[in-house]
């Protein structure tokens, strides 16, 4: 702990000597050396900046719904709310048991048959619209199953953000239509992984394009997105996606871009939705979700497989209690990372802007997997969201 702190010290002697940009950035003094899956630990340093609430708005790792295996999410969690499919020949989004990823026991599953027979999940008045900021991290998994295209392509639509979701699923603009994959038949083109804004004044659009075979069939990925909503009809907004690869063997792959967010109406984004969308195709195929994350803020904390931020090709979401300029608390969550792994330590303020990464160690999980679920009011006055710790 000794050679770490020194070596810390050193670079914070250093950053006070550079400029006042630099100076902004988070930094790490000192944390526990090892940690547990579940374990709370404190994080101090500097000039991590403020969040509004510290908890996440939502996090779901599923872990203690062992007892609601093929009970749908709403009546599971009773947070998310679901379009009934179950009349047409495709049951609900439900609690799952099955294709869990490494160190996970639950998850959800949706498994959809053609165009019309789609499990939808969504929530409304999300809080997004309190801050203008939105940030979303999740696990997939995509079973391409029967699909075949029309003629020579299908897409899919995973999950989206939009003004309001209707009960039968339908998505008021703006929205920000995420991970669209689009499949060309026997064609160079068949990973092209994108994310759409409609911020349809006109009909106006911007599509945001990750590097090609961002998305790979039967294995499961990390997606993370950032956006600054802006103001209403105005180009002041910034999408940032990023998306890991299959074989976490390369960096994020990410594609970042400042532009119009929203329409003149004044809508906000305040809707998340997972409708699992079969476009110019026939056929089943299964989406698998886990560790959904859900906040309005970017400020967070999150460990990686390396030491800067943007070489990391394996990251996963911590869960904050508290959030101070000078400290932070976390409950640890080691996600797929193992006993014996040495991963870094980052701590993300409201811009964006990681710190770099702090060093330690993980041990075998002996001590509980906690789950904690935050939720906010929009209309509370910003109340800290209840925290629920098992």
């Amino acid at each position: 702990m000794l050679k770490k702190i020194s070596a810390t010290f050193g670079l914070f002697l250093a950053i006070l000597f550079c400029s006042v940009s630099v100076f902004s950035q988070p930094l790490i003094l000192d944390a526990p050396d090892t940690v547990s899956p579940g374990e709370p630990i404190v994080i101090t340093g500097t000039s991590f900046g403020t969040k509004l609430t510290a908890s996440p708005i939502r996090f779901d790792d599923f872990e203690d719904y062992s007892g609601a295996v093929g009970s749908d999410i709403d009546d599971a969690t009773g947070w998310w709310n679901v379009v009934d499919r179950s009349t047409s020949a495709v049951p609900n989004a439900q609690i799952s048991s099955q294709n869990q990823r490494s160190s996970s026991t639950f998850n959800v599953i949706a498994a959809v048959k053609d165009r019309t027979k789609n499990p939808v999940f969504y929530k409304n008045d999300v809080g997004f619209s309190i801050t203008g900021k939105i940030f979303v991290s999740l696990w997939m998994y995509y079973d391409n199953g029967t699909v075949v295209p029309d003629s020579s392509a299908y897409q899919i639509k995973a999950w989206r953000l939009a003004t309001v979701i209707s009960s039968n699923g339908a998505e008021t603009y703006p929205d920000i239509a995420n991970f669209n994959w689009f499949y060309k038949a026997n064609t160079s083109d068949e990973y092209n992984n994108y994310t759409q804004v409609n911020h349809y004044l006109g009909g106006g659009s911007s599509t945001h394009y990750l590097p090609k075979n961002t998305l790979q069939k039967k294995q499961w990925q990390n997606f993370i997105i950032e956006v600054d909503q802006g103001t209403p009809g105005n180009a002041d907004g910034k999408v940032t996606v990023y998306g890991s690869v299959a074989d976490q063997s390369s960096p994020y792959l990410t594609s970042s871009s400042a532009g119009q967010v929203l329409d003149s109406t004044g809508n906000y984004i305040d809707a998340i939705k997972f409708d699992s969308f079969l476009d110019d195709g026939t056929g089943t195929f299964t989406l698998y979700f886990d560790d959904i994350y859900i906040d309005n803020s970017w400020a967070r904390v999150e460990i990686g497989d390396s030491s800067i931020y943007e070489n990391c090709s394996h990251r996963e979401i911590q869960i904050p209690t508290s959030w101070s300029v000078e400290s932070v608390s976390v409950n640890i969550n080691t996600g797929s990372f193992s006993s014996g792994d040495t991963v870094y330590l980052f701590v993300v303020d409201s811009n964006g802007i990681p710190s770099a990464g702090y060093p330690i160690s993980v041990l075998s999980s002996s001590t509980l997997n906690k789950t904690v679920q935050g939720e906010s009011d929009p209309d509370a006055d910003l109340i800290a969201p209840t925290l629920r710790i098992e």
